[in-house]
């Protein structure tokens, strides 16, 4: 696969995918690339450390999280 040397080469690669990044992770440590994730359908954007440069919770996303702060 071309990927993981083009990867050590200096060519960037960012991973796209609708699944969550747990997901995606799998796929990434199978091919051990260093590389920048973009998950739910680009509602999750992370650097390749992980960091979080971009998030927006989807209306339906928002809606599954019951509201728990009268318990």
């Amino acid at each position: 696969m071309q990927i993981p040397h083009a990867c050590n080469n200096g060519t960037s690669f960012v991973l796209a995918s609708a699944r969550c990044p747990a997901a995606i992770e799998p796929i990434i440590s199978n091919y051990g690339l260093t590389c920048s994730i973009i998950a739910f359908s680009g509602g999750l954007i992370l650097d390749e450390n992980r960091s979080v440069l971009y998030e927006k919770a989807s209306q339906q996303r928002t809606r599954l999280i019951p509201d728990l702060t009268g318990l």
